[in-house]
């Protein structure tokens, strides 16, 4: 340790003019390992500070400082409460915990701290040390001396040196002692001499002590010797005890052998008797009537019952020794002979029944109801009666399969008739109903393609309302039927159920959980298998396999069965939409709309219905594109019927266009195939633009054709107000007011031609350099000149010549969409423009001249209301 302290002096505090007073090594409480070193350090600085600092051992000759703290910044140091314990907790500003490694350096670091706190007046409290480690000279004032414990130097060999004990009580031995070897320096041989002495008389006085007591020794040799003596006896007993208690012990693992093979026999013979009472209760029948009697409630039950044992006793899986016994083997002959009598009489009269019931519903077809509307027969009251029967189905899809699929075919076979008659009737009917209000189409073959689309929403409107609602009644009269009659089938013939010896016939029977002549596994049975966490994933990934395998099997059978009941419902239901669609046009998008709705609201996906409803859905929607595309064809193909015209005017596909969207929006208004119509809408009106801008007309300027369709096109787009629409709304407005502009400006020209002729010229010299005010100087363009070409254009020749123009106008254009004011007022706004070029060049090039127009701006507006009011 002085090492240490020396080497902590001189690396780490002599630099920063520090002195090392006392030393600790210590380490962390749960981490032996590290250790570090409190020091208690005083400055050499006035005035002194006296602080602790942690010090650590960086590598083999180097330390690093720590941390340092201020007697002011320690509260409490604790040094534990177990005993014997080296902790060291200082409390700073939070709490430090180490355990000093050695006992003596924490004693002088606790004794020297507590006389560094007492002469510096700090406040730090001293916890669970020892009282005479606190217990130091007082020091009353800064000025008294400071004492510290001193730091014994190790010696060579290793060990420490240790001040004298208490327990010499005289200390003048301890003088006199040490008085006697005052000549062990001076005179060695002497010295010798005196210790040899003093030895032979401590020899002879222990050889008269030994002498004395021989008597005692003697004494207690003897007492030894008994004490052997009596031990032998002792243990000689024992010997006999041990004899005996080995030939109990061999005669009790006897008698434990024994019990255990009685114990062995009595378990032998309670599980030989369960396994008895098992194949008895097993193969007993005795206690059931097989008489089958069904057209009474209690001949069902009895029968029900009946069923239940044959069918417990068949499915049940015994021992591999029970089905060897001959005993065993005579009876399931016995309980087969029982099942194959009641599966005959069950299955006999089940055929009856159907064929029976059959018959009694052939009565009742469909028709007309008291209101007029059509009506198609329900068969719940079939279902009804046949569903007392159903557990005596489910036994016999159980225990015989044949016998299951025969009456399956019956009952197939049977309904599949009655349901055709049905269907067939049911939709001859509803073709009468809208046979009246259809429209005869032979002589549409004659019409052009423009008249069948202006002939298209006529139609409809004459038929779309009858159409629309006996369409809703044909599916809400086939729902109830359909989805009957196969909620019937799932539950009668267990479509959805295991295909055998899984269910009893009250629904209570599980071959899995049905008791069973095994018996239950023991622990030994149950050390070879698999429990390892994955084995409950494969597990469990298995069942989700099977479950949606078995759902796929049950979807397969409900829609083949369902098929088989229904062959013609698919087809009729076809035949049905396609002769409608054939006198309406509308028709694909009524039945569109209509059938999508259903389709949407089915409560079974997977059902033959909601299958056929599908179909005809695909065809309703291949019919709307067809007709699409019927009049896309229309609008690629130039509008012959405008040609025999004396004007154009409005195209027949911009003026059919606003009755198919009235039908459409109609049929569309609140129907999720919206966005189907909004393509169809774009496409439409994509194709009408560009046809618009393709048509032409011998006595109409393509000008006037192109704005008053534009025009028309767009007045409707903005009265529709469909979303879909907005971007092409906006381009037909801008294609009209191009269109407008480029009619104004060909047709109307410059009215004063030499006029601006004339200005033109000036306009090029101008740019030549020439100066505005001598323009007047130039020969060509002098006032005398511009007077001439002035006198040309007085107010009755330009008044005439407009006259003229409003008349080629007004033949231009057609009146139902009144677009000749508007026309007639855009030429005034571009003479006005004319006339204020001229004006402003007479003032800039010929100011002061008095030169100007025989009429002014107001003789222009009075013209033109003139000229418009007299036609």
């Amino acid at each position: 340790m002085a090492a240490i302290r020396h080497s902590l002096q001189k690396e780490v505090f002599e630099s920063n003019g520090e002195r090392l007073l006392v030393v600790c090594e210590v380490a962390k409480l749960l981490k032996k390992k590290n250790t570090c070193y409190l020091c208690i350090v005083n400055s050499t600085d006035l005035p002194t500070s006296v602080s602790i600092c942690q010090v650590k051992k960086i590598d083999k000759n180097s330390f690093k400082k720590k941390r340092t703290w201020l007697l002011n910044e320690i509260r409490t140091i604790d040094g534990g409460t177990d005993i014997g314990s080296l902790t060291l907790d200082i409390n700073a500003e939070k709490l430090y915990r180490w355990v000093a490694l050695n006992e003596h350096d924490r004693q002088n670091f606790i004794t020297a701290l507590h006389q560094m706190v007492v002469h510096s007046k700090a406040k730090i409290e001293f916890v669970h040390f020892p009282e005479k480690w606190l217990g130091s000279q007082s020091i009353d004032s800064p000025d008294s001396p400071l004492i510290l414990p001193v730091q014994v130097p190790e010696s060579e060999s290793g060990y420490e040196y240790q001040a004298l004990s208490g327990d010499l009580d005289n200390i003048g031995d301890l003088v006199a002692l040490i008085g006697n070897c005052d000549t062990a320096i001076s005179n060695a041989e002497q010295f010798m001499s005196q210790l040899g002495d003093k030895l032979s008389l401590l020899d002879g006085e222990n050889i008269e002590s030994m002498l004395v007591s021989e008597a005692q020794v003697e004494s207690l040799m003897n007492k030894l010797e008994e004490a052997i003596t009596y031990a032998e006896t002792v243990e000689t007993r024992l010997d006999k005890y041990d004899e005996m208690l080995c030939h109990i012990r061999d005669t009790m693992d006897k008698m434990e052998e024994k019990n255990g093979m009685i114990e062995t026999a009595n378990r032998n013979s309670q599980r030989l008797l369960l396994q008895l009472e098992s194949v008895i209760a097993w193969l007993d029948v005795s206690g059931s009537s097989m008489d089958v009697v069904l057209n009474t409630p209690e001949g069902r039950e009895a029968a029900l019952a009946a069923g239940n044992i044959l069918r417990n006793t068949l499915t049940s899986t015994p021992p591999p020794f029970v089905l060897r016994l001959s005993a065993t083997q005579e009876q399931q002959r016995k309980v087969n002979k029982y099942k194959e009598k009641f599966a005959q009489a069950v299955s006999r009269y089940l055929n009856i029944l159907l064929i029976h019931l059959r018959n009694d519903a052939i009565q009742e077809v469909a028709g007309f109801g008291s209101d007029g509307s059509i009506m198609l027969p329900q068969r719940t009251h079939i279902h009804d009666e046949l569903q007392e029967y159903a557990p005596l189905m489910h036994w016999t899809k159980q225990m015989e399969p044949k016998s299951y699929a025969a009456l399956t075919g019956v009952y197939t076979t049977s309904m599949s008739k009655l349901y055709d008659r049905d269907i067939r009737l049911f939709f001859e009917h509803a073709r009468q109903l809208i046979g009246g209000n259809s429209i005869a189409t032979n002589s549409k073959d004659k019409k052009s393609k423009s008249n069948d689309l202006k002939e298209d929403a006529s139609n409809h409107s004459n038929s779309s309302h009858s159409f629309d609602a006996i369409l809703e009644t044909v599916l809400s009269q086939l729902e109830p039927v359909c989805l009957s009659e196969q909620e019937f089938c799932v539950s009668f013939f267990q479509l959805d159920g295991p295909k055998s010896g899984q269910q009893s016939l009250d629904g209570s029977f599980n071959a899995d959980t049905s008791t069973s002549l095994v018996m239950s596994p023991s622990s030994d049975d149950l050390s070879g298998k698999d429990l390892s966490p994955g084995s409950g994933d494969i597990q469990n990934q298995t069942q989700e396999l099977n479950r949606s395998r078995q759902e796929k099997l049950f979807s397969e059978d409900v829609r083949r069965m369902m098929a088989e009941l229904f062959p013609s419902l698919e087809q009729e239901l076809a035949a049905f939409i396609a002769h409608y669609e054939r006198v309406d046009a509308y028709g694909c998008m009524q039945t569109l709309v209509v059938v999508s709705s259903h389709v949407l609201a089915a409560r079974d996906a997977g059902s033959l219905l909601s299958v056929s409803l599908g179909s005809c859905l695909v065809q309703a929607k291949r019919a709307c594109d067809a007709a699409m595309k019927r009049r896309l064809q229309v609008l690629i193909e130039p509008c012959k019927a405008t040609m025999r015209k004396p004007k154009c005017g409005i195209l027949p596909f911009v003026e059919s266009f606003e009755e198919f969207c009235k039908t459409a929006e109609g049929i569309f208004s609140k129907s999720s195939r919206r966005v189907d119509l909004d393509k169809w809408y774009v496409q439409l009106v994509t194709a009408m633009m560009q046809s618009i801008q393709r048509q032409d007309h011998p006595k109409t300027p393509h000008q006037v054709i192109k704005m008053e369709n534009f025009h028309h096109l767009y007045a409707l787009l903005c009265q529709l107000k469909i979303p879909s629409l907005d971007t092409l709304r906006k381009e037909a407005k801008v294609k009209y007011i191009e269109a407008q502009k480029a009619y104004v400006t060909h047709y109307f020209g410059r009215p004063l031609e030499k006029l601006n002729q004339f200005f033109e010229g000036v306009e090029s010299r101008v740019s030549q350099g020439v100066n505005k005010a001598e323009i007047s100087y130039q020969t060509a363009f002098s006032k005398q000149e511009l007077r001439k070409v002035i006198a040309m254009y007085p107010h009755r020749e330009v008044k005439k010549g407009l006259d003229s123009l409003y008349k080629k106008v007004e033949k231009h254009l057609c009146e139902e969409e009144n677009l000749l004011q508007v026309v007639w007022r855009a030429m005034q706004e571009e003479f006005i423009t004319q006339y204020k070029y001229l004006e402003e060049h007479i003032q800039q090039c010929y100011p002061g001249s008095m030169i100007a127009l025989d009429f002014s701006i107001k003789d222009i507006l009075d013209t033109f209301s003139e000229i418009a009011r007299s036609h």
